[in-house]
């Protein structure tokens, strides 16, 4: 009788274990509301009357803020009219070493050995189509280089920004531009084919 009456008390403490660990509607609303106000926060102090201070916070959200709060500053700052701060959020993405995704479209669709080791440098993949997906892990800024490293081969530069102009390096340096999607995009060459390069900075 001892153990059944035993096992009858564990079990009633399990069940208001369990009820107490229970989320009720008014609490997830609660906490709906109140990241939905912390998010319109941080929205004002994006579009902050002086520009030094949206900036600032802008290349804070970036370099420092959760996965929604990055993605929130860099769809503001590239999609911002203002030269000065497009700039300063690529810059802010860099620095956040981020993984960006890159699709590469030779003008050549029979590729050699040359593109292809080129692929497989950044660890990306050959489409059916020749077109190549590839990730560019950015790493740190280096002073003395001037540039944004490779992270898997820091001895390598892969972007650098000189007087308001963005550049990849591949073959060798070539411009870079951001379209209106937020984009960068160039037709730099790449084991020897001229080939249009998609970076997406949003993610």
């Amino acid at each position: 009788m001892n153990m059944i009456r035993a096992a009858l008390v564990g079990l009633s403490l399990v069940c208001a274990s369990s009820a107490a660990a229970q989320v009720s509607l008014d609490d997830l609303d609660k906490a709906m509301d109140s990241r939905s106000d912390q998010m319109a926060a941080f929205r004002d102090r994006l579009n902050d009357p002086d520009p030094d201070r949206a900036m600032t916070a802008m290349q804070l959200l970036i370099t420092k803020g959760d996965t929604q709060q990055k993605q929130m500053a860099i769809e503001h700052g590239l999609s911002s009219t203002n030269p000065a701060i497009r700039m300063a959020a690529v810059t802010a993405v860099f620095d956040s070493q981020p993984i960006l995704v890159s699709r590469w479209y030779p003008e050549e669709r029979d590729i050699n050995n040359n593109f292809r080791n080129r692929v497989k440098h950044f660890r990306g993949t050959i489409n059916a189509d020749k077109s190549a997906r590839v990730p560019l892990a950015v790493g740190q800024y280096s002073e003395d280089a001037k540039c944004w490293v490779d992270l898997r081969e820091s001895r390598y530069c892969l972007f650098r920004i000189n007087s308001g102009e963005i550049s990849i390096r591949m073959d060798g340096w070539a411009q870079v531009a951001l379209d209106d999607s937020g984009r960068l995009m160039g037709t730099p060459m790449i084991g020897g084919y001229r080939t249009e390069v998609v970076i997406d900075l949003g993610r």
